[in-house]
């Protein structure tokens, strides 16, 4: 294995930090066993990268799905982090991504709960009152901003919990820093990534993301962005290729 000329590595990395804000460091060893590949993926983030969306939006997008719980990219957390940072975006904007994208679990009831539901006849899944669902109902929708008819499940048999769920899901709203359809873009890139792929979430939060003036193309940038998640596979898997090859045959 032939190592690449110097110059191809700090050009690489440089298109790269320009594309994505940041640049993970495991792309080195990439580099070097397969640079012809290499150059694939940076070109192909120069493609993802060149949208309508800002650089704060990039960053967060892509910040956001290594947060995510579905991927939890320790690796290359940190460069997404130091990369909004650097784009300028506030310690509090990173924190209320955090915050943010912690919401996804709530995807386990949802999911759940419908499955349950279909199981047990009407007898054995008692709802609440509509007067109980009504004011619960209304705080979500003050607070989150919308309503869907996808929630109406779990108000009428969980409102309790829907309304704790409200607050845990409008706290990171209190930091200021993200407007709302940047708050969307960030929902729709933790729901579409291939690491989850919700597609309920994913209509929830186009449909509100256009209400906050996103364009078509944004929300498609959004997707060909986490699309680049997919270089994890070498990412993780070079490393471990090359250390084993370096082992001396068994015996």
């Amino acid at each position: 294995m032939s190592e690449p000329a110097e110059s191809v590595v700090e050009d690489l990395r440089a298109r790269c930090r320009a594309a994505l804000g940041s640049w993970d460091e495991r792309l080195d060893a990439v580099i070097e066993r397969d640079p012809g590949y290499a150059e694939t993926f940076v070109a192909l983030a120069e493609a993802a990268a060149a949208g309508p969306l800002g650089a704060h939006a990039k960053t967060l997008v892509l910040l956001a799905c290594d947060a995510a719980m579905t991927y939890r990219n320790r690796e290359s957390l940190p460069a997404r982090i130091q990369g909004a940072l650097d784009a300028g975006v506030p310690p509090e904007g990173v924190l209320e991504v955090l915050e943010l994208v912690s919401v996804l679990g709530i995807h386990a009831l949802n999911v759940g709960l419908s499955i349950a539901l279909a199981e047990y006849p009407d007898g054995e899944r008692p709802e609440s009152p509509p007067a109980r669902q009504a004011p619960v109902r209304e705080r979500f929708e003050r607070l989150r901003g919308y309503w869907d008819a996808g929630w109406q499940p779990v108000l009428a048999h969980l409102p309790g919990f829907l309304d704790r769920y409200t607050d845990f899901s409008a706290a990171s709203g209190r930091h200021g820093v993200l407007d709302a359809k940047t708050r969307e873009l960030v929902l729709i890139a933790i729901d579409a990534a291939s690491t989850h792929l919700y597609a309920p979430g994913i209509r929830i939060h186009v449909r509100n993301a256009r209400a906050h003036g996103a364009t078509f193309g944004e929300i498609v940038q959004v997707f060909q962005l986490i699309s680049l998640l997919g270089v994890e596979s070498c990412l993780l898997g070079v490393p471990l290729l090359d250390a084993e090859a370096a082992r001396p045959p068994a015996h």
